[in-house]
């Protein structure tokens, strides 16, 4: 996914107790690249394997998106995977061989062939140095993506804060759903909008209160609430920004989280960190 926020960012002055900022009302732009959702969990201690369904979406070989420090190593890696998949891009097949941990990163083990299994065969071997999040699911994919523009970098490229609402929506149950789809809009099925909400109450009873935190989460996606909200009568303020790594982070890891932290999109599975190599 392709998504900018335009318009300027200014502080102001509020009448409520937080540091809040004024955002002008987001603008989203580009087509949507998301896949569904998985299960997240701790590393994983043993190797994984599956002969799963296969997806047959279109293969992607992103090369302008690669690190920089790691092109000639990751652009072997989508050279090759075009290579095997050239004939026929729908027929490329990519499984996970195995997933290790390496210290604070993953070691990734791909087998990728075509759907003729007995021909062009190959191993690659994928190291993350720094793994900040991941979520594998044990399924054959066909797509192959390295990038530092998709919503699931927001929280670590990106300041993170909280929204306030003031206002009772003229609908509840349209803001509401207007909510959920403005969310799906803006990162597809990668992660739902319950993993950013205030979870004390359902939502519609949450707008129906007039007032409270309605979420925290990554700048570009709280602009996206504030501007749907608006449509309802409804103010949305953001406050008390902090950067990624935390209020606490000393400014060079605020960098390198900004500046290197990319994703692996591997069909539904991905992994977000910093510092890649390939062989």
């Amino acid at each position: 996914m392709t998504a900018r926020i335009s318009g300027p960012i200014s502080t102001r002055a509020s009448s409520h107790s937080h540091h809040c900022l004024r955002l002008m009302p987001a603008i989203l732009s580009g087509p949507s690249v998301g896949r569904k959702g998985s299960v997240r969990g701790q590393l994983p201690k043993m190797p994984i394997s599956g002969r799963d369904k296969i997806p047959r979406r279109n293969f992607i070989a992103n090369a302008r998106l690669l690190s920089p420090y790691n092109l000639t190593a990751m652009d072997k890696l989508l050279a090759l995977i075009s290579e095997i998949g050239e004939d026929d891009d729908d027929d490329t097949v990519i499984r996970f061989g195995s997933v290790t941990p390496s210290g604070s990163g993953l070691e990734l083990r791909l087998e990728v062939s075509t759907l003729n299994l007995e021909a062009n065969t190959r191993t690659l071997e994928i190291l993350c140095e720094d793994v900040l999040e991941y979520a594998i699911k044990n399924e054959a994919a066909s797509s192959l993506v390295l990038t530092s523009d998709h919503p699931l970098l927001w929280r670590f490229t990106h300041d993170s804060a909280s929204a306030f609402f003031y206002g009772i929506p003229t609908n509840a149950h349209a803001a509401t759903g207007a909510l959920y789809e403005a969310h799906r809009q803006a990162v597809d099925d990668w992660f739902g909008l319950e993993s950013q909400l205030n979870g004390g109450m359902e939502l519609s009873k949450l707008l129906s209160a007039g007032n409270g935190l309605l979420a925290n989460g990554p700048l570009p996606l709280l602009a996206v609430y504030k501007n749907v909200l608006s449509q309802y009568g409804v103010e949305v303020e953001i406050c008390n920004p902090y950067p990624p790594g935390g209020r606490m982070s000393p400014p060079n890891v605020q960098n390198r989280l900004r500046n290197e932290t990319k994703a692996l999109l591997i069909g539904d599975s991905h992994i977000t960190g910093i510092g890649w190599t390939a062989q």
